[in-house]
């Protein structure tokens, strides 16, 4: 007769293979954090503990609170076919949140499910039972073991998960149970840790998104002043690639000059104050332009206080600055702009006044009619500031009615010339006579006389002015009018900031005509109000071409969905062209 083993030396096999197989998990934890893996190697682990050959592990990850989404379990299947796995819903989903420490037995057969948690051993024993309805209605031969073990996977009071063996015997003895406590003590913590690197890895895609897509320049500096990382903002404000920025030292991609605030490369690190935020403005320069920053440099310490990162917002301030700068020039410009036609009317109301007798009725009429002539020029600059602040501020009103297109622009034409001394004017107007637009009259008439007058004034040397007008070469639901001039032309440069508000071009000779900069602007701003588009298109040296489209039923009839880039392109439909390259209608 064989002799029975020693409980001693029983003990002792299941406590050397309850070490074989922790080891065999901690050494696998160690190399791979990622949940699946993770529940699988627990899994593996946990049967070959018990000599069991199916189980199931459902690991419940944590839901962010940020996010409000709770994921969905990660579950791993051992001795079981795949296309059967999804019979096991009853025990995968709706996992329990609240551990509950109780130990459930079965009278007569020994302990058969372990640690009930939410699920009471009713509805534990229920759910495993409908398990076995789903796998018997499935028609197959596949036959899960009789006893079920069931372990919670916790830390602490935070449930974690479920591990569930299906065993052939009710063979599960006291030591059994210490085994298996024992490991899943081991297992939950390597799932605990593995869900906090998923946690981990799910803040830094989030934070390097919100890095990545930041309006705003941001670069992540470590406590020597060394990049970490650099977003697509910044790199393309000093032309680098993001990932070349990265481990230089700050200084080789942020060179600043012209420094004021808080001089972060006089001072370094060591100068950020303990809490807050200091900012400095700068400029740095960039394939040979100038840009304007203003930077905040932000500390991250730890809990010692000691810096570990330094974060600096960077936001690109150049047009602000232009803008600045133009306003003031504009201060300077309206100032003297306006008081030139008062000295002017003062001086001739002056002359009027004392030399009346012995002046000429001929004198006198030019007198008056430079007076009005400049207060013409004054009321038009009036205008152009209070359009444009309007336009602005967006109480810009419309008074709109019906608008005869052919009177209205002949009526144009006809003040153009009144204006003209060597200039010579062609209208070409293919318009049916009866074409009506509802339109601000008024307004349309500054717009149209701007656009004129800009055109004589930048055209010293005389040349053809053409005034034109047709339906629109794309959709007869809209009007062209374009004005053209053969005058001194724009650069290219300038011809996407010739609409904003103070904005002039470069007073270089042949340029030094008057104005307040703001005239294109209100001029826009009145069309895009119709609901149409201002754009213009110029050759240095030989012309502009200023192009306004309108629909010809008021902007309440513009289509939401329109495409702006059919309508823009109005200036290279056939009639503009051939308007304005030979001169002949």
């Amino acid at each position: 007769m064989a002799a029975r083993p020693i409980p001693s030396l029983l003990a002792a096999e299941f406590r050397l293979r309850q070490r074989q197989y922790l080891l065999l998990l901690s050494r696998a934890m160690t190399s791979r954090l990622d949940i699946e893996r993770t529940a699988e190697l627990s899994l593996a682990a946990a049967l070959g503990l018990m000599n069991c050959k199916q189980g199931l592990i459902a690991i419940r990850p944590p839901a962010n609170p940020d996010s409000g989404h709770q994921p969905h379990p990660v579950t791993a299947f051992h001795g079981v076919p795949d296309h059967l796995q999804p019979e096991f819903a009853p025990l995968t989903t709706s996992l329990p949140v609240d551990l509950r420490a109780t130990v459930a037995h079965t009278p007569g057969q020994g302990p058969d499910i372990e640690y009930i948690v939410e699920w009471d051993r009713a509805d534990l024993l229920k759910r495993i039972a409908q398990v076995r309805r789903n796998l018997n209605g499935a028609g197959t031969a596949f036959r899960l073991n009789p006893k079920t073990v069931f372990q919670a996977l916790h830390v602490g009071d935070e449930m974690l998960g479920s591990l569930f063996l299906f065993r052939e015997r009710d063979d599960f003895s006291r030591l059994d149970r210490e085994v298996l406590e024992g490991f899943v003590m081991q297992a939950s913590i390597a799932v605990r840790n593995a869900i906090l690197y998923r946690r981990l890895q799910e803040e830094q895609i989030l934070l390097q998104t919100v890095i990545d897509n930041n309006a705003e320049g941001i670069m992540i500096l470590n406590a020597r002043g060394g990049v970490v990382s650099i977003n697509r903002v910044l790199a393309d404000i000093v032309e680098r690639e993001p990932a070349d920025a990265e481990n230089r030292y700050w200084i080789d991609i942020l060179d600043l000059h012209n420094v004021t605030g808080f001089d972060f490369f006089a001072r370094g690190p060591a100068g950020l104050p303990a809490l807050g935020s200091v900012t400095c403005e700068g400029d740095v320069r960039v394939g040979g332009e100038t840009r304007n920053l203003m930077l905040a440099y932000t500390p991250l310490r730890d809990e010692r206080g000691e810096l570990v990162h330094v974060i600096v917002n960077a936001t690109d301030i150049t047009r602000f600055k232009e803008e600045e700068k133009l306003k003031s020039t504009f201060v300077t410009n309206i100032s003297h702009d306006l008081k030139t036609p008062l000295t002017v009317i003062k001086a001739n109301l002056d002359l009027l006044g004392t030399l009346d007798s012995s002046l000429e009725a001929a004198q006198r009429l030019e007198m008056l009619e430079t007076c009005l002539s400049e207060a013409d020029r004054l009321e038009q600059m009036i205008n152009d500031m209070l359009e444009a602040a309007k336009a602005e501020a967006g109480v810009l009103e419309l008074n709109l009615r019906p608008v005869p297109v052919l009177d209205f622009l002949h009526a144009v034409e006809l003040r153009a010339r009144n204006q003209i001394r060597d200039h010579g004017i062609l209208s070409f107007l293919d318009l049916p006579p009866d074409t009506v637009l509802q339109a601000d009259e008024g307004m349309l008439n500054r717009v149209l006389d701007n656009l004129v007058g800009n055109a004589i004034k930048y055209s010293p040397d005389g040349g053809q002015i053409t005034i034109g007008c047709n339906l629109h070469w794309n959709d007869e639901d809209w009007i062209v009018i374009w004005v053209a001039d053969e005058g001194i032309g724009i650069p290219e440069g300038e011809l996407l900031r010739i609409f904003d508000q103070f904005h002039r071009v470069d007073q270089s000779p042949g340029r030094q005509a008057k104005g307040t900069g703001m005239g294109l602007a209100s001029a826009k701003a009145i069309v895009e109000a119709h609901g149409g588009t201002l754009v213009a298109n110029s050759t240095l040296g030989e012309g502009s071409t200023f192009v306004v489209t309108l629909p010809l039923k008021g902007p309440a009839a513009r289509e939401p969905g329109r495409d702006r880039s059919r309508l823009e392109d109005a200036a290279g439909s056939p009639a503009v062209r051939n308007s304005t390259s030979d001169g002949s209608p």
